[in-house]
């Protein structure tokens, strides 16, 4: 994590092979391996230029290949399932900005979002469970209102074909990983409990219990329930060795 160089393997994985066979080391192929001093961002696609021109090709007309089976050739054609990776590197591959008011691919033009102190809130969660579920009427577990819209709308291939004429350069996000310890561990400048979002709290009328106390000229932050304790923390470093 120190480190200020950068190095990207790409790999391909064949997914018609068995399911205990395709997520093998032996079966995958890296195709190629994008490394210098920063991440490759919106500049990924002149990288995979070459190994999209390939994936055409088998697409449009295969490539001859021998079947070790039925000891006889046959045409083999491939084509791209999904691809698996971390939510910046999505937005990258994507060309939608994984930031901001409308940071959800899924969600597109519909991502539910609120204004906070410090960043934007992404919410609305609850629009994906069943209309009569008892989370969607829950007020005080979430935050502070009732969900009855319907999910986000679906977006059709030709509505994201038409979105690309509109693609703009987007910078990589923080690892998420180290928020969630910071914030766990409370570790100062790293947590995402700040201040500014107890006073989110307060402002949303929501978990009135975690509001900031006045303390004389000062305020107290009263503990959540996720944070760890002393001994958890040891507990944890314990697990770790």
């Amino acid at each position: 994590m120190s480190t200020t160089y950068s190095m990207w393997p790409i790999i391909v994985v064949p997914y018609n092979l068995s399911p205990w066979k395709c997520m093998k080391q032996a079966f995958s192929m890296m195709t190629m391996l994008i490394t210098g001093p920063q991440a490759p961002g919106r500049d990924i696609d002149v990288y995979l230029l070459p190994m999209i021109g390939e994936l055409k090709e088998l697409w449009e007309h295969g490539v001859q290949t021998y079947d070790y089976m039925t000891k006889s050739m046959f045409n083999l054609r491939a084509a791209v399932i999904w691809t698996i990776n971390d939510f910046p590197a999505y937005g990258n591959l994507s060309g939608w900005s994984t930031k901001g008011f409308l940071a959800c691919p899924v969600c597109n033009m519909d991502t539910t979002y609120c204004r906070l102190h410090s960043k934007i809130g992404y919410i609305g969660h609850r629009r994906y469970l069943p209309m009569q579920h008892s989370w969607r009427k829950n007020k005080a577990d979430f935050d502070g209102h009732q969900e009855m819209r319907p999910p986000p709308i679906e977006f059709s291939g030709e509505d994201i074909l038409e979105q690309f004429d509109f693609i703009r350069p987007c910078k990589p996000e923080k690892n998420i990983c180290d928020s969630i310890i910071g914030t766990l561990f409370s570790i100062d400048k790293k947590s995402k409990d700040t201040y500014k979002a107890r006073l989110d709290l307060r402002d949303m009328k929501i978990r009135k219990e975690l509001w900031l106390k006045e303390n004389g000229s000062k305020f107290d932050k009263p503990p959540s329930e996720y944070a760890l304790t002393p001994h958890d923390r040891r507990t944890f470093y314990q697990f770790l060795k």
